[in-house]
């Protein structure tokens, strides 16, 4: 969702946090996994050239959890640590 989080980047995600109206929320819609801000009247982009995405039955709609910032370089997990994040991410995660 640029310009905030540009193309690319990696983000920390409170995967139990709500995501309330105004915060940004990672969200899988269709099979896409995307950036968006959450609002009464959908999923919105800072980037003014993606369309806001309403919210209804058409889609497959999952909130993953609320964007909590951008990982930066040096932040990234390796090793054994990587390996207990990747089994974790393996789990189905709660609809929010």
């Amino acid at each position: 969702m640029e310009p905030t989080y540009p193309s690319g980047s990696y983000v920390y995600v409170g995967m139990k946090q709500q995501v309330s109206y105004g915060q940004t929320g990672l969200f899988i819609v269709k099979g896409e996994t995307i950036i968006r801000e959450y609002q009464p009247e959908g999923l919105v982009s800072r980037n003014g050239h993606f369309e806001t995405i309403l919210i209804n039955d058409r889609y497959e709609f999952r909130c993953c959890g609320r964007v909590l910032g951008i990982v930066e370089d040096g932040d990234m997990a390796a090793g054994p640590l990587l390996e207990k994040i990747e089994i974790a991410f393996e789990e189905e995660p709660n609809d929010l």
